[in-house]
């Protein structure tokens, strides 16, 4: 196993961390209760924790593949890009569920609002996850980026993004 397994193991975690803590911590606020909050708060303070070897693996993996055919430096440093920015949000947000955490055990009337004020920042982490998990998808998935040109026969010039163009020529 290399650095490049370990971050495809971990990458998700932000991801759908973040979603999955935001998701939490919305129907918390909707129901006004304090242990769904305290759930969500927790969770987002986990996967913060899981984002930061997600991230410190990601070097590792570049040093694994950059010298294989077809891969984009371009690719490789828009997804280094978004993920440093992704890794501030999350550790934010995180840092923010963890003072909220610690002050709705001692305030009760601050609970709503705490809630709230991390579920958009773990909200605005989804979203710039979301960019990282794009970004690193196009290292090495060239079909997300553009349809492909795959010959059904040869001479075939038909393009391939999932389903296949009539050719007129019949």
């Amino acid at each position: 196993m290399n650095q490049a397994h370990i971050h495809l193991l971990l990458n998700h975690f932000p991801i759908l961390g973040s979603l999955f803590a935001a998701g939490i911590l919305f129907f918390g606020v909707i129901l006004n209760d304090r242990k769904v909050n305290q759930v969500g708060l927790l969770s987002l303070v986990a996967f913060t924790l899981l984002t930061i070897p997600a991230f410190l693996s990601g070097h590792g993996a570049e040093e694994v593949i950059e010298d294989y055919p077809g891969i984009s430096h371009a690719a490789i440093h828009n997804h280094e890009e978004a993920a440093e920015l992704g890794l501030w949000i999350m550790v934010i947000a995180g840092v923010i569920a963890l003072v909220s955490y610690f002050l709705q055990r001692r305030k009760e009337q601050m609970h709503r609002l705490l809630s709230l004020i991390t579920l958009v920042a773990a909200t605005a982490a989804f979203g710039v996850f979301f960019r990282v998990g794009l970004t690193g998808g196009e290292i090495r998935h060239p079909e997300i980026i553009k349809p492909i040109a795959v010959p059904d026969n040869p001479g075939s010039d038909q393009l391939y993004n999932g389903e296949h163009e009539e050719n007129d020529e019949d």
